[in-house]
C-alpha cells in the first residue's frame, strides 16, 4: 500500500507540474500572438501614416500646395478598421494622421499668417495690367524667391504678370496703403479639410467655423478688365517704399448695388463696402 501511495503521489506531482507548464506555454503563446498582432496593426498604421505623408509631399509639388483628399479619406477609414483606439500608439498615429490632413488658403494683404495657421510661404501680389484684354484673370500670391528654367532674354509677345497695387484713397478704413504693392501670404492650418471665403460678413457662418481672418472683399475697378473678388485683411500691409504710381494689377474696395441691380435692397445697403470672412473646419 505504501509503494502505491508514493506511486499516487508521484504522478499528483508531474500532473500538477504538467498543468502548470501547460498554462504557462498557452499564456506565452497568447502573449506572443497579441504582441504580433497588435504589431503587425501598429506598423501598418505607421506605414499609412508615411505613405501619406509621400503622397501629400508629391501631390504637393504636382498640384501647388493642395492635398490629396480621397487617399488621406481611405488612410483614416483604414485606421479605424485597425481598431487601436483608446491605446497611446494608437493616439500617436491618429496625431499624425491630423498633422498630415490640412487646408490651404491665400491671407491677401499680409505677408504673415494668425495664430491658428503655420507660414507656407509670403509673397506678393500679381496679376494682369488693369486695360489688358489677356493673360489670367485671376490675382496671384508670387513667393519672393522665384525659380527660373530656360528662358529667352528681353520681352516678347506672350502673358505678362504684373505687380498689384491698391486703391483705396476714398475709402478711410485703407486709405493708409492706397497706391502701395500690397504682400500676401499662403498659410496652411493643421486638422481642417475645409475652406469657406464669406462674402459680405466679417463673421463665419457657424461656431463649429474657425474664422482665420477677416477684411474687405476687394477686386478690379468696374470699368476695367474683369478679375476675381479676393479677401483682403483687415488691417492690411504693403511692401516698403512701393509707394510710386504705376498701375498693374489693381485693388478696389467692393460696393453693393441694389438700386440698379439684382441684390435685395435690405440686407444689401446701396453703396456699402463689402466685408468678408476666411473661415475653415
Amino acid at each position: 500500500m505504501g509503494e502505491i501511495q508514493k506511486n499516487t503521489d508521484a504522478m499528483g506531482r508531474y500532473l500538477k507540474w504538467a498543468a502548470l507548464v501547460f498554462a504557462f506555454c498557452l499564456l506565452a503563446c497568447a502573449i506572443f500572438t497579441l504582441v504580433w498582432l497588435y504589431g503587425v496593426k501598429i506598423q501598418t498604421l505607421v506605414d499609412c501614416v508615411s505613405h501619406l505623408k509621400d503622397r501629400t509631399k508629391k501631390t504637393e509639388k504636382r498640384n501647388g500646395f493642395k492635398h490629396d483628399a480621397s487617399y488621406i479619406k481611405d488612410c483614416v477609414v483604414h485606421v479605424a478598421k485597425r481598431d487601436v483606439r483608446g491605446t497611446d500608439t494608437g493616439g500617436l498615429v491618429s496625431e499624425a494622421i491630423r498633422n498630415a490632413i490640412g487646408a490651404v488658403y491665400i491671407r491677401w494683404g499680409k505677408k504673415t499668417c494668425p495664430s491658428t495657421a503655420e507660414l507656407v510661404y509670403e509673397g506678393v501680389i500679381g496679376g494682369s495690367l488693369r486695360r489688358s484684354g489677356g493673360s489670367g484673370a485671376n490675382y496671384q500670391c508670387l513667393p519672393l524667391n522665384p525659380i527660373y528654367d530656360t528662358y529667352v532674354p528681353g520681352n516678347q509677345s506672350r502673358a505678362r504678370m504684373y505687380g498689384a497695387k491698391y486703391k483705396t484713397n476714398h475709402f478711410s478704413p485703407l486709405a493708409h496703403v492706397d497706391e502701395t504693392n500690397p504682400v500676401c501670404s499662403v498659410c496652411r492650418v493643421k486638422s481642417r479639410s475645409t475652406v469657406l471665403i464669406v462674402p459680405g460678413r466679417n463673421q463665419c457662418p457657424a461656431d463649429q467655423w474657425t474664422r482665420e481672418y477677416y477684411g474687405y472683399l476687394m477686386s478690379s475697378h468696374h470699368s476695367h478688365k474683369r478679375t476675381e473678388y479676393v479677401c483682403v485683411d483687415r488691417h492690411p500691409e504693403s511692401r516698403p517704399n512701393s509707394g510710386r504710381n504705376r498701375d498693374g494689377a489693381l485693388l478696389y474696395a467692393v460696393e453693393s448695388r441694389c438700386d440698379k441691380g439684382t441684390l435685395p435692397c435690405g440686407p444689401y445697403l446701396e453703396g456699402r463696402e463689402l466685408t468678408c470672412a476666411v473661415c475653415t473646419m
